[in-house]
């Protein structure tokens, strides 16, 4: 079970150990949904359900299912730390490494505030965050020795670093409207790329 006294490094395990069991526990959903919506032709469907992993950890997944051959899982688990709260993606680097991308509790506090949304409940926030932005492109830049992440999501883009070579954390968010001549260019220029957080 992931603790608010466990290192990043032990919470990235606790996380890359549940990620199959979640996975599969989404995929057995969909397969699930996909008859009634089928029959129905009720596409596309999207929903965020929880989930508790056989090792007490909190998990959020988010389904959606475009057509029958068009549908993904996103899984998200989410805890505290001596810091507050924050969530944690299993991404693949696509060399079949595992990665970890943490966004803390300021992140979601920065998307309810620039989105205009009247929510306190940090878990809440991340639910409208991850409904509204499961697609991700981002990509990394050295700077001063400090190795930055910038990511494009649906409805902005989110900045975050490095701090090591399988964890990064994101913590905060600036929507499309706030961007500036730059960033919108980097977000216009990063959007044909994204990928979709395993």
């Amino acid at each position: 079970m992931i603790v608010s006294t466990m290192s990043n490094e032990e919470v990235a395990k606790g996380i890359i150990s549940d990620f199959p069991i979640v996975s599969r526990k989404g995929l057995y959903v969909i397969k699930k949904l996909l008859h009634d919506l089928i029959k129905s032709k009720k596409f596309p469907f999207l929903k965020i359900y929880e989930y508790t992993s056989p090792s007490k950890n909190k998990w959020l997944y988010v389904i959606e299912i475009k057509s029958k051959k068009d549908h993904f899982v996103n899984c998200v688990n989410y805890h505290y730390t001596d810091k507050g709260f924050r969530a944690g993606y299993c991404m693949n680097d696509g060399n079949g490494g595992d990665k970890i991308a943490f966004f803390n509790g300021h992140f979601f506090s920065r998307y309810a505030e620039r989105k205009n949304l009247s929510i306190t409940d940090p878990i809440e926030k991340m639910k409208v965050y991850l409904l509204n932005n499961h697609y991700i492109s981002f990509r990394t830049e050295t700077d001063d020795d400090k190795c930055k992440i910038i990511g494009v999501v649906n409805e902005g883009m989110v900045f975050g670093k490095k701090i090591s070579p399988d964890i990064a954390i994101f913590n905060t968010f600036i929507p499309v409207e706030m961007l500036n001549e730059e960033k919108s260019a980097i977000f216009k220029s990063m959007q044909s790329e994204f990928i979709r957080p395993l």
